[in-house]
């Protein structure tokens, strides 16, 4: 599934509700979320500015909250990480 070693090690994954309605009803979807999400692990930020991607380079080396942005056609995907104890959890 990973394109590049992660940069951080994966907690729980959460999903909301609409999510993972959208999952179950559409493979192009699934695959896009799957592939996003290895997209982030891999410290590939997605569609983010700039100072949003710099903001994460220095988050990852400080353990705090990390934030990825992705397109689906409709709508836009983020995935946002909680720090717990040294692990990170996912909230798409």
């Amino acid at each position: 599934m990973f394109r590049k070693k992660p940069k951080f090690q994966p907690g729980e994954l959460f999903v909301t509700n609409g999510v993972a309605e959208m999952i179950a009803g559409s493979n192009d979807f699934n695959h896009f979320v799957a592939d996003s999400y290895a997209r982030f692990l891999g410290g590939d930020w997605g569609d983010m500015c700039r100072e949003d991607k710099k903001q994460n380079q220095w988050s990852l080396l400080h353990n705090e909250s990390l934030h990825g942005v992705y397109n689906y056609s409709s709508p836009r995907f983020y995935f946002h990480t909680k720090i717990d104890i040294r692990r990170y959890h996912a909230v798409i």
